[in-house]
């Protein structure tokens, strides 16, 4: 039978090419090809390609990256978001106190119409 998909070197044949991918990345290709040795980690380090963090175990690693939504630009670019909250919050803490203003005046305002009515109706 004729594969369109052949690995002479681990004797592996298929016709579909998401199975082709999937062998190219086994580690039984990887060590016999030799591509396993360039991608060993010697110094026992595993790093997040997103944020550099670093970790023991290639699986606590492996569990960071399924969540961590950083990227090194982020990082860099960490003061500028700290300076652009600060601005945000000033600006909600203005608008809070001018929110208040306006509810004292409109609470103020009211109180002289109801006057207002009531001294009217007598």
């Amino acid at each position: 039978m004729e594969f369109k998909y052949d690995c002479s070197d681990c004797s592996y044949h298929t016709n579909n090419q998401r199975d082709w991918h999937r062998h190219l990345s086994t580690i039984k290709h990887l060590t016999v090809t030799g591509f396993a040795e360039n991608n060993t980690n010697k110094d026992n380090k595993y790093v997040c390609d997103k944020c550099s963090k670093e970790y023991k175990s290639k699986n606590g690693c492996w569990y960071h990256k399924k969540i961590c939504g950083t990227t090194q630009d982020d990082l860099s670019d960490s003061d500028s978001i700290k300076q652009m909250l600060d601005i945000v919050v000033k600006n909600n803490n203005r608008m809070q106190h001018m929110h208040n203003e306006y509810m004292k005046n409109m609470t103020s305002l009211i109180n002289k119409v109801e006057y207002s009515i009531s001294k009217n109706s007598c």
